[in-house]
């Protein structure tokens, strides 16, 4: 079955469509503009996902998280039609919105999507993976050989952040849902509900891996984040900030600014080159400043 047909199925029979790729990041996407013998309009977005050795089930991913998102009663666009390599979902029109304000209503979503997802009674789905500190250190050592092959020279004492990770894993009782790259540039505002989108790189992981990506977007205060964060989690599986806590929190921060350096240091994104260099800059100064806080954390 095809797109067209899938989505002829839904909303009627089709009498004109326009497909037009769209800017992203790190996949193909197109947006469908289809008017139906009606005469009614609708828009769709298709996201025909690129490989990426370190999330290799993208597709599938993403759609067993909607899903999930879905079922636990989270606002998340409707897929309309996915298959091995692409998934095609209602298109939601985004209304303008303060970034402080879009950042917080994220915020208080990832916390409760954590609260709920580490309970006992959620069901753990098999499609999404764990990261654990085996992966986390594979990825790290792979990134800082990618960022030497691209000339970036960055300092890093691996021996110590691979005991920090170990270290991390070994206490871990709480691993939840985070999608991993949650921020502004990953949710729509209708102008009633905040959507989250792009869950490609979700897993079970640690809570402060989406706090970090919070942070590391220099929106709010981290004060502010950290603060409405504890106070959205449920009473019933309430997430404590702790010394562990604050741990996991600076490895996090390490970990996601070593990886969006690692993204534009290898020449992705479609930006200028200004942007890239500025961007560069940045996160270089960032892995620098979380790996010697990590670093000062192991010796506490």
């Amino acid at each position: 079955m095809t797109i067209l047909t899938s989505i002829e199925e839904k909303i009627g029979k089709i009498e004109s469509s326009q497909i037009k790729l769209i800017e992203a990041y790190c996949n193909r996407v197109f947006l469908y503009e289809i008017t139906t013998s009606n005469g009614r309009f609708f828009k769709f977005i298709e996201k025909a996902f690129v490989f990426d050795q370190d999330y290799p089930q993208k597709g599938l991913v993403e759609s067993q998280t909607s899903q999930l998102l879905s079922n636990e009663g989270f606002l998340v666009p409707k897929i309309v039609y996915e298959d091995d390599s692409r998934i095609v979902y209602e298109y939601i029109e985004s209304k303008s919105i303060d970034t402080k304000d879009l950042q917080k209503s994220i915020v208080k979503l990832v916390s409760l999507i954590h609260s709920r997802t580490q309970s006992s009674e959620s069901p753990i789905n098999k499609s999404i993976p764990w990261r654990n500190a085996e992966i986390r250190i594979r990825q790290i050592y792979n990134w800082i050989d990618l960022l030497s092959q691209a000339g970036l020279k960055i300092h890093i004492n691996k021996d110590k952040i691979v005991s920090a990770l170990k270290a991390r894993d070994s206490k871990q009782n709480r691993y939840v849902l985070t999608l991993s790259d949650c921020g502004t540039h990953n949710a729509i505002y209708d102008g009633n509900n905040v959507y989250l989108i792009d869950f490609e790189r979700a897993c079970y992981g640690y809570p402060a891996d989406d706090i970090a990506s919070l942070i590391i977007e220099e929106i709010n205060p981290v004060e502010d984040i950290l603060r409405m964060y504890f106070e959205s989690s449920t009473t019933q599986t309430k997430i404590h900030r702790n010394a562990d806590f604050n741990f996991e929190l600076s490895s996090s921060l390490f970990e996601r600014s070593l990886e969006i350096l690692v993204y534009f240091g290898m020449g992705k994104g479609n930006i200028s080159e200004t942007n890239r260099k500025s961007i560069l800059i940045k996160y270089s100064r960032l892995v620098d400043k979380y790996h010697a806080e990590l670093i000062n954390r192991i010796k506490i």
